[in-house]
């Protein structure tokens, strides 16, 4: 048996801080996505001339591997995603630049995430997550070092060491 839906593979760089929530369902369950933000680039040439493309894809990654990524990812490391391409009219969203010129962006719900180089000034820089306000009531953003406390007081182990692999 095989997925269903378009799959898609690519690399690019994080344009912003992983965003880590959790979520509750209906009947009352909860579980983490992390949203992350991803600019892939293409360099070609046309007629002689470099030129260069940028494509912006909006990535979820669900369940207890969410508080991983979140954790761990920093905004302008390079990372992998493998995952299926989600649409809810099966376009991706469009958008107008502040130049006037328009553009599209993808929504990917990832099956695997890879961790590349970190940005030059990422050792220098400490990621501190900020809590914000929950604009829904099944919907609220959480640190990631109080999910991780979460997750081991209810029975499933956390990954807490530095290795991504």
């Amino acid at each position: 048996m095989f997925n269903k839906g378009i799959r898609a593979q690519f690399s690019g760089n994080l344009t912003h801080e992983p965003d880590l929530r959790q979520i509750t369902n209906a009947r009352g369950e909860t579980t983490f996505v992390c949203n992350l933000k991803v600019a892939v680039n293409e360099r070609y040439t046309s007629n002689g001339i470099q030129q260069e493309k940028t494509t912006y894809v909006q990535v979820a990654a669900w369940g207890d591997v969410a508080v991983s990524h979140a954790n761990n990812l920093v905004k302008g490391q390079s990372i992998i995603v493998e995952g299926t391409l989600e649409s809810e009219n099966g376009h991706p969203k469009m958008y107008q630049r502040s130049d006037g010129t328009f553009g599209a962006s993808f929504n990917v719900r990832a099956t695997g995430i890879e961790w590349g180089r970190l940005p030059r000034n990422a050792m220098a820089a400490v990621a501190t997550p900020t809590p914000a306000n929950s604009s829904t009531p099944t919907s609220r953003k959480v640190d990631p070092q109080a999910a991780m406390a979460a997750m081991a007081t209810s029975g499933k182990v956390p990954i807490t060491d530095d290795i991504p692999f």
